[in-house]
């Protein structure tokens, strides 16, 4: 009776995981190098600019988001990915759509932009905005190639991030910038740097 009492008591709560804890981003299936690369880089992004405790691949019993490549998810044409909370959030990805969104040499950048803007949905930011420098923009996927040496997050975001996250204490490290990664990942690979 007591466990039934907890599940009453918890589904009041807010449908995210908790900021102020470590949040695991587990890739599931099969994945390239380059996309393990974008999905980590996306979650360094949200560590560097708010503070959070994204950890890439790592599996414990803590807060969990996985991500996968769902072909279900290509049924609307227009959508490029999905999160659903809970106690594991789950964020699924159509390569399919965000392919036909862009050139293949701008698919990976498209790609680190869904799962940066995904990851925000994962640290409990609902609404999609209409502004298209801001990494929660939801009209379509965010090239973000074309912003190397500016911010990734605009006023919008930090002010979403605060808004659906009142009481975290966290900061960042710095105001994150866009940079190529080093060649050893590929030619067309971004990530997220301190000026």
């Amino acid at each position: 009776m007591k466990w039934l009492v907890a599940v009453m008591a918890l589904a009041g709560c807010r449908d995210a995981l908790a900021v102020d804890q470590p949040i695991d981003v587990v890739p599931l299936g099969s994945w390239t190098t380059q996309q393990n690369a974008d999905l980590e880089h996306a979650a360094e992004c949200w560590n560097l600019g708010f503070g959070t405790t994204y950890r890439f691949r790592v599996t414990s019993d803590v807060q969990r988001a996985q991500v996968a490549f769902d072909e279900l998810q290509c049924l609307n044409t227009s959508d490029w990915a999905l999160t659903t909370a809970g106690f594991d959030a789950r964020v699924s990805v159509c390569l399919h759509n965000i392919a036909l969104a862009s050139t293949s040499a701008a698919e990976h950048d498209a790609l680190f932009g869904v799962f940066t803007h995904e990851l925000g949905h994962v640290a409990g930011i609902i609404d999609d905005v209409d502004d298209t420098s801001s990494i929660m923009g939801g009209i379509e996927p965010l090239f973000v190639a074309e912003r190397i040496g500016e911010s990734i997050f605009s006023t919008e975001d930090h002010a979403l991030f605060a808004e659906y996250n009142a009481d975290f204490t966290g900061r960042g490290t710095c105001d994150p910038i866009v940079v190529a990664a080093p060649p050893s990942f590929s030619a067309d690979s971004l990530q997220c740097a301190c000026p």
